[in-house]
């Protein structure tokens, strides 16, 4: 759908501004971050909190890790990355509810 889209569009701007490194190996590490200009990533939480009423964006995620006290794994299910009584990981794309 056009959440998936979306999602498709935010990492390759990601991907792009975290450098050329990240572009080569298609992906963000957790270390190229802070690379990203902060109203950069302010401005990608604004459109996502915005036009998904409240339910995306970092600033959603922060909350979400804040109440799960910075827990890893209540973390996961709080923003439903996991499922089932084992609580496995959803399946990139296959599984995720957009």
């Amino acid at each position: 759908g056009e959440w998936e889209k979306a999602d498709d569009e935010t990492r390759l701007k990601l991907i792009q501004m975290a450098g050329p490194d990240a572009e080569a190996r298609g992906w963000v590490y957790f270390t190229e971050v802070k690379n990203i200009p902060a109203a950069d990533l302010q401005t990608v939480d604004n459109l996502w909190s915005s036009y998904s009423k409240g339910r995306f964006g970092y600033s959603v995620q922060k909350k979400a890790w804040v109440k799960s006290r910075k827990v890893w794994t209540k973390f996961f299910q709080e923003i439903d990355w996991v499922q089932g009584e084992n609580n496995a990981y959803r399946k990139w794309t296959l599984e995720f509810i957009w």
